[in-house]
């Protein structure tokens, strides 16, 4: 899979590459916010990628450095791209920032290592198995947010079957094989994404 479609991704890429121009041209992050009339934190947070940023930013940023046009233009475009909705902000009503980052870097991955020990991991699950775990752990919510969270997660199950998918390898405590979820109609919680 490549991590072009992702504007996590792009953000990140865009970020990195921020840093190390300003690191190149020997200027501080409150150099630049002098320059720009912000808060060094906020330059702090774009070069971390955790904020997106204006083209418009991009471009006093790197005309700062001393960047020639066609990179300039190239990153200005970048940064146009990483502002971009990935699929899962539809979820914005479910999911919390920090995952939404994780499910950003998880479309855009080439490989997926993940290890479980209680239940199976949340890209295999079927949707019967998801809502027994979703609704065991929503204390407070209603089953209208249960159901949103079950909806995202089977959202997230076609990075493993479209036409790049990721190298997926699974760890698994051999209890969660054993383990009924939902009751015994439910035993197993996998998908079949076998093609």
């Amino acid at each position: 899979m490549t991590g072009e479609h992702s504007p996590t991704v792009r953000r990140r890429r865009l970020a990195a590459e921020l840093r190390a121009l300003r690191e190149a041209a020997k200027l501080t992050c409150e150099d630049v916010a002098d320059h720009m009339e912000c808060s060094a934190s906020k330059i702090s947070r774009v070069e971390t990628g955790r904020v997106s940023v204006s083209p418009r930013d991009v471009r006093d940023m790197l005309s700062l450095y001393g960047v020639d046009a066609q990179h300039r233009d190239s990153l200005v475009q970048l940064a146009r791209e990483s502002r971009q909705k990935g699929w899962w902000h539809a979820y914005s009503d479910t999911i919390q920032p920090r995952f939404a980052t994780y499910v950003g870097l998880e479309d855009a991955a080439a490989e997926i290592r993940t290890y479980e020990v209680n239940l199976v991991p949340g890209l295999l699950q079927t949707e019967d198995y998801a809502r027994s775990v979703i609704s065991a752990g929503n204390m407070s919510g209603t089953q209208e947010d249960v159901e949103r969270r079950v909806a995202l997660r089977m959202a997230r199950h076609p990075a493993l079957t479209g036409s790049d998918p990721p190298q997926l390898w699974a760890v698994l405590d051999e209890g969660v094989l054993h383990r009924a979820v939902g009751g015994r109609g439910q035993f197993l919680g996998f998908r079949n994404i076998a093609a």
